[in-house]
């Protein structure tokens, strides 16, 4: 600090308050990020700080250190985790907690059924194949297609029933 020591502080602290309001809508503006501004007005005024007692432009030098930290960011920001908003009482993050209830349960029944049951029921489903266009990409009879889709049902309800019960 300068000689003037308490006069020099007075001054920063009026700065900051004159001043970060500004910074921060800059900063909000270059970043379209109410956090990353946080930051880097932040960091600009500690970069201000202390560099005070020489500076002629605190504005102009804070506003450059928001700048040039952004560009830092902004280079790195591959590498950096981005946190995303959630909102927890939400319709969109129900309808993901039940999908992915959904999946595991499709997955969990699926898992129970022999290898060629699996992709029996799958070919029909999943990539909606008739049993005709089933039987060629398997290499198998129709007649064993219509079989091995029976034979999963069955298990597949069995299934339904038994989790249905559990619950």
């Amino acid at each position: 600090m300068s000689a003037g020591g308490e006069d020099a502080s007075d001054g920063f602290a009026a700065f900051v308050v004159g001043a970060s309001p500004r910074l921060r809508v800059f900063a909000e503006l270059l970043t379209n990020d109410r956090h990353l501004a946080a930051d880097l007005t932040q960091s600009a005024l500690m970069a201000v700080y202390e560099r005070w007692d020489r500076l002629d432009q605190p504005y102009s030098y804070a506003r450059r250190c928001i700048v040039n930290g952004h560009r830092a960011w902004w280079r790195v920001w591959r590498r950096r985790e981005t946190p995303v908003p959630l909102d927890l009482e939400g319709p969109d993050l129900q309808d993901h907690a039940a999908a992915a209830v959904t999946r595991a349960q499709v997955a969990a029944a699926l898992a129970e059924l022999t290898r060629r049951e699996r992709e029996v029921v799958v070919l029909r489903y999943f990539a909606d194949l008739s049993e005709e266009q089933t039987g060629a990409e398997l290499g198998i009879a129709v007649g064993t297609v219509k079989s091995a889709h029976s034979r999963a049902l069955n298990k597949l309800r069995l299934s339904a029933h038994l989790a249905e019960e559990r619950a």
